[in-house]
């Protein structure tokens, strides 16, 4: 059962909080609640708040008593829409709204665990252009900040932030906890002030956690930002500190992205020249990735390192130069052994009797000097009857069979060897990539946070563990299982099994690029 549900929110953020407390023992609510309450326990919380002004929940708790008839649980807020409930391996639980507002009643069936997801409009208060998110948990949880919005007060609690893409990540400890932001220009010097403020930070915490980054890009717009705050042109400060603090998140991301391709290309690289090919083009093009990468000039190094890779030349040069050397050799060895077989037929006598002489040296033609025939002309020669002579030797044979066909043995090894390709890592990204391009044009109904799962996949070679995801969307487990359970489900994905790992694979058979 899925369904919606809303109740009456008179009392603001005071009543939406003592919902939330209702999981933290000892709180003053009822001893029936408190009894209800304690068949699960809180495991994961996380909040997403929205550019509307909406929070989109995700809980996680544990039921202690998975053959029960029924479980309560109390949501934070009252207005609660979007709601589906589910176990842990995705299978949904029927519901129904509790008795009091924001509390919902869940049908085990046999599971240990819900996970809970919903919106509600009641966790941010809205005073002109300042809004505010409040929630007192009984675990800590982490909020996923709107997109363009600006924090400029954190309360009494400071968080752990992290910067996801044009969004920031505030992860918080268990308790009361408020988050005062922003979204548009204010235009008031107290705001310029905190919003230059606040790029001074993102700046000191990027440079701490990308070491060698360069953002000259958003030093230059802070120092404009500072310029024109000033010159009391305040909303032009607080204008170009955004841009600066944008600068900051996006150089970040162009950092790490260039960084792994250059560092891709070069073990592509040099895998193709441990097979002989030619990578004379490919290493210099890294050699200007490097230095691309090194003035801060990150999308231009990471279109480099792929333009490296692609270089890398399409047969291997070793075997061909190699075969070509060993044609040559053959062929002079063939023409030398020809012209001593010669030299020995005239050179006998059938009167000589005698068993040995020493011969006057033959004329073989300069190339042979290193050939190891010569060693047949220094020693002494055996005269024998021409009828008596002996047959070619084996060598001889094949010598004289290669100079009769110089070359084509090479020429079949050439022939037989398939020829090479681009390495099929940087093929499958390429190809990946527009297979994902044509699945946004095909679903457009996708979720900006689905869309970025996928490109990813499709960056990595289609497959990702479940943990990558998580790391690098900085996004708690329950939303990133939530979210690949969707992909799956539009068949654009497939888990598997791997070392006890959910491995996330993208379906891509049958979709042409």
């Amino acid at each position: 059962m899925a369904a919606s549900y809303q109740g009456r929110f008179v009392t603001g953020f005071f009543f939406a909080t003592m919902l939330a407390v209702a999981l933290v023992p000892g709180s003053g609510i009822n001893q029936a609640s408190a009894q209800r309450a304690a068949t699960t326990t809180p495991d994961s919380l996380f909040v997403a708040l929205l550019a509307n002004g909406d929070s989109l929940v995700e809980y996680d708790v544990l039921i202690a008593q998975p053959s029960a008839k029924s479980v309560t649980v109390q949501l934070f807020g009252t207005h609660i829409n979007d709601l589906i409930v589910t176990d842990f391996d995705d299978n949904i639980l029927d519901f129904s709204p509790g008795q009091n507002p924001g509390e919902v009643t869940i049908s085990p069936a046999g599971a240990k665990g819900a996970r809970i997801s919903y919106t509600t409009p009641d966790l941010v208060g809205k005073d002109r252009n300042v809004w505010t998110f409040m929630l007192e948990s009984p675990i800590g949880f982490s909020v996923k900040m709107p997109s363009g919005s600006v924090v400029i007060d954190y309360g009494d609690a400071m968080p752990s932030i992290i910067l996801v893409g044009d969004q920031t990540l505030l992860t918080f400890q268990a308790g009361a906890k408020q988050v005062k932001y922003v979204i548009g220009v204010v235009g008031t010097e107290e705001r310029a002030n905190i919003t230059i403020k606040l790029v001074e930070t993102t700046i000191k915490e990027t440079e701490a956690s990308y070491p060698g980054i360069v953002l000259a890009e958003t030093k230059d717009l802070l120092a404009k930002a500072v310029a024109a705050k000033e010159a009391g042109n305040f909303a032009e400060a607080e204008r170009m500190a955004a841009q600066a603090n944008d600068a900051a998140k996006t150089t970040a991301r162009e950092f790490g992205e260039a960084g792994d391709a250059v560092e891709s290309a070069k073990a592509e690289v040099e895998r193709a020249a441990g097979q002989g090919r030619d990578v004379t083009q490919a290493r210099a093009l890294l050699e200007q990735a490097d230095a691309q990468f090194a003035a801060g000039s990150y999308s231009q190094a990471q279109n480099t390192a792929g333009r490296a890779v692609a270089a890398i030349g399409q047969a291997p040069q070793f075997p061909v130069t190699l075969a070509a050397g060993i044609g040559a050799a053959v062929a002079v060895a063939a023409a030398a052994a020809g012209a001593l077989f010669v030299l020995r037929k005239r050179k006998r006598q059938p009167q000589a009797k005698e068993a040995y002489r020493r011969p006057a040296p033959a004329a073989v033609p300069e190339q042979a000097d290193n050939d190891d025939d010569d060693d047949d002309v220094a020693e002494p020669a055996l005269e024998i009857p021409a009828d008596d002579a002996p047959p070619p030797s084996s060598l001889e044979q094949q010598q004289q069979q290669q100079l009769q066909q110089p070359g084509e043995p090479v020429q079949e090894e050439v022939a037989a060897k398939p020829a090479e390709i681009v390495p099929d890592s940087h093929t499958d990204r390429g190809l990946l990539g527009r297979i994902v391009a044509r699945i946004f044009e095909e679903k457009p109904h996708l979720r900006q946070e689905d869309r970025n799962v996928l490109q990813f996949l499709a960056e990595n070679e289609g497959a990702a563990f479940e943990s990558e995801v998580r790391t690098k969307f900085q996004l708690p487990k329950t939303t990133v299982w939530r979210l690949v359970k969707r992909l799956e489900r539009e068949e654009l994905v497939e888990i598997r099994k791997a070392g006890g790992q959910n491995l996330i694979k993208l379906r891509f058979e049958g979709r042409q690029p």
